[in-house]
């Protein structure tokens, strides 16, 4: 009698388990599909508003990193004042100067072809010293 209650509770548990992991795996499969059919259906017949969906979708994870990561810059400089000097104006200087270097770039490539060789030259040497003036200054020995 014990074994035949054993064996009884064994397939009991086996079959509960089997159940579980099936209603997992449907409900898996349920909410796939009710991520997958609008977007499908959207994709196939309203590719604007697809497009807007996905876009959106993608911007909106954006601004929740770019926040996330705000917020745990902000607890790790300690506050505003050393985020920004420590964090954010650095970074902004560094944009500045790739930026400054890709108009300066621009301009001796519309220099090259509105004036030619010498004109770019020269716009070349001026952007040269213009960024290396303003990014990179002069030490000061104390």
């Amino acid at each position: 009698m014990k074994f035949a209650a054993r064996l009884f509770d064994g397939y009991r548990s086996l079959l509960v388990r089997l159940g579980v992991g099936s209603l997992v795996v449907a409900l898996v499969l349920a909410i796939g599909l009710a991520v997958v059919l609008p977007l499908w259906y959207l994709a196939m017949f309203h590719r604007q508003a697809y497009g807007l969906a996905v876009i959106s979708a993608l911007l909106a994870g954006l601004v929740y990193l770019s926040v996330q990561r705000v917020r745990r810059d902000l607890r790790r400089f300690g506050g505003w004042p050393a985020y920004w000097a420590g964090g954010v104006a650095p970074a902004l200087r560094r944009a500045l100067a790739v930026m400054s270097a890709l108009s300066g770039l621009a301009a001796c490539l519309f220099l090259l072809s509105a004036l030619g060789a010498a004109a770019a030259a020269a716009g070349g040497l001026a952007l040269l010293f213009l960024l290396g003036a303003a990014f990179f200054p002069a030490r000061r020995d104390n």
